[in-house]
């Protein structure tokens, strides 16, 4: 089997007015879901499917170029590749898909997995005040779900704690509950935003292990690997993070020096080949996985055959913060978006590769070359 062609392709999904303040991004107003879809295209009839941010400019003329003629299957020459291109590592997801479908296997099993379902989280995006994200909870939990991420970007810790409160007194023990502190930075960001310092970090923790809260995401800066150990080290509640980290050395660090409990080590960021190496040193060093959403309905398929086939795979994160930003919108590309069962549980498509299918109409509607 040979490659014959990498088609990309821009694809910008419109978000709902007044569009989307991220916590990730303060000072942002996204008004669309953007992305750029890669499919990797065989001689022998089979397409795979990606998709992450990059420019399409840099798929065509940096990597395309390497990967025609090639077997799909030598997926270390390809990793290789897009390490020499500076990074598009999602592209290797389509090289999966395309493995799977020649196996006739979901990728699950390819990676030895036995289980077929893992707990999904709702996470939301923005910070939002303590009456609405009590409203939202209790509504999540009337959707199925039994936990769901609060972003903490308040400039105070006694907004951020208020925020949780309010949630634990609106579902009282029916709902595990996670925080995302978004410290790690690699969006800029037009607006100011509350930078923690190590000790705003700990009072937060301890504050937090008070309310029962599962984790704590991304608390310091994410090359500050003896600041997260040390803080590890010091709170009783979990630090989770990785999502942003590049590269074996980076994990190796962060395992290392004991900087997060829980990786988030992301496939649409980092493509599969990486992500399960990263997660064979994580679990040498007994690590759980629980992958960050993987920007779209492709990635996020990719983070959930990962996380039910890893021995230590904890949840998978299901964004959802409607009206603004529904998961149905953020997987708008594909035509079978993931769904939560009536326990919280999201089940892995047992299709060949990713299992997904795109949604052709969706890409002619909203896709761009640029």
């Amino acid at each position: 089997m040979k490659i014959t062609r990498v088609e990309a392709l821009r694809v910008e999904i419109p978000l709902p007015e007044p569009g989307l303040r991220p916590a990730w991004g303060p000072g942002l107003h996204q008004r669309a879901w953007s992305d750029v879809l890669v499919k990797v295209h065989t001689d022998e009839g089979i397409t795979g499917y990606a998709a992450g941010h990059s420019f399409v400019s840099h798929i065509e003329q940096r990597i395309a170029p390497y990967m025609v003629g090639k077997d799909p299957f030598a997926l270390e020459y390809h990793h290789q590749v897009l390490q020499n291109a500076g990074g598009a590592f999602f592209v290797d997801i389509a090289l999966w898909d395309i493995i799977g479908k020649a196996c006739g296997q979901p990728l699950y099993r390819l990676f030895g997995g036995d289980r077929t379902k893992i707990k999904a989280y709702a996470a939301t995006c923005e910070v939002g005040t303590p009456e609405r994200r009590a409203e939202d909870a209790l509504r999540y939990l009337e959707e199925g779900f039994t936990a769901m991420k609060l972003r903490l970007h308040n400039w105070t810790l006694r907004e951020d704690v208020a925020l949780v409160e309010a949630v634990r007194k609106a579902v009282g023990d029916r709902m595990e509950i996670m925080v995302d502190a978004n410290q790690t930075f690699s969006i800029p960001s037009p607006g100011p935003w509350p930078k923690w310092t190590y000790q705003r970090a700990v009072e937060t923790a301890r504050a937090l292990e008070e309310l029962g809260v599962v984790w704590l995401e991304e608390p310091l800066w994410r090359h500050h690997y003896a600041d997260l150990g040390r803080l590890a080290a010091e709170v009783d509640i979990p630090i989770a993070g990785g999502e942003f980290n590049m590269g074996l050395h980076e994990f190796r660090a962060i395992l290392e020096h004991g900087a997060y409990d829980i990786l988030q080590a992301d496939p649409a960021y980092l493509g599969i080949t990486q992500t399960r190496k990263i997660l064979a040193m994580a679990e040498a060093w007994d690590k759980p996985y629980a992958p960050h959403n993987g920007y779209n309905g492709l990635g996020v398929t990719a983070c959930l055959h990962l996380a039910v086939a890893h021995p230590q795979g904890l949840y998978l994160e299901y964004l959802h913060d409607p009206p603004v930003a529904p998961f149905s919108l953020f997987s708008a590309p594909v035509t079978e978006p993931l769904r939560i069962d009536r326990e919280g549980y999201v089940h892995v498509p047992d299709k060949p590769g990713l299992g997904v299918e795109l949604n052709e109409d969706t890409i002619a509607r909203y896709g761009q070359r640029g």
